[in-house]
């Protein structure tokens, strides 16, 4: 719950009536009900992502590097032609969580920004890389079952 006073005042919640007795519940010290608790999931249906930081991303003369995909075209296209193997669009589907919802429809024509292989460390050459990668990819597909 968002607090509308401004910072140094004091408000106090006046009896609905003057001369009546306020209800114990409202007396007083007010007590904060605890809040409903939501389970928090690495990606609830609807990703509540930001925009990655340009360190996560591919730069290149100082703006990220960008692809949109065409009639046909999936992440897994997308991550073979940058990257070497498909197994490396969990990352570029983590850098885009912000704009896109379920990595298995992915909007043609939507420009996607395209994660620094460093920062990712993306080798299609090392076997641990790509286990890490198809790791990172059964976690995402398993939220959006």
């Amino acid at each position: 719950m968002a607090d509308t006073t401004s910072a140094g005042t004091v408000s106090e919640e006046p009896s609905a009536v003057k001369g009546e007795e306020a209800a114990p519940s409202a007396a007083k010290s007010p007590v904060k009900q605890p809040e409903t608790k939501r389970e928090a999931t690495p990606s609830a249906k609807k990703q509540s992502a930001s925009r990655p930081s340009d360190e996560q991303l591919w730069m290149e003369d100082g703006k990220p590097k960008r692809a949109t995909l065409g009639n046909g075209g999936r992440l897994t296209l997308l991550a073979l032609k940058n990257y070497g193997d498909k197994a490396f669009w969990a990352y570029i589907y983590d850098v885009n969580a912000f704009q896109l919802g379920d990595p298995n429809n992915v909007p043609i024509g939507k420009p996607l920004y395209l994660p620094d292989p460093m920062y990712y460390r993306i080798d299609a050459n090392d076997p641990a890389s790509i286990k890490r990668a198809q790791n990172r990819a059964m976690q995402i597909l398993n939220a959006w079952k």
